[in-house]
């Protein structure tokens, strides 16, 4: 899935579609700032759910310039 969407992130067109499942999330905000927060809250959340199976080690959070 994550080839698919480096090939075609910036074609509006694109004809070839895939299945998503709950694995992958991409979001938007307004600024970075926003975009930090939200991926700060977003990190904890993941972790306090997971009920002790997902450690903070095993999130990689991947951006642009």
């Amino acid at each position: 899935m994550l080839g698919h969407i480096e090939k075609n992130i910036f074609r509006f067109n694109s004809e070839e579609k895939i299945s998503v499942d709950d694995s992958f999330e991409i979001d938007v905000a307004e600024n970075s700032i926003a975009e930090t927060g939200f991926v700060a809250e977003k990190i904890s959340e993941l972790v306090r759910k997971s009920e002790g199976n997902l450690k903070y080690k095993d999130i990689a959070v991947v951006t642009g310039d």
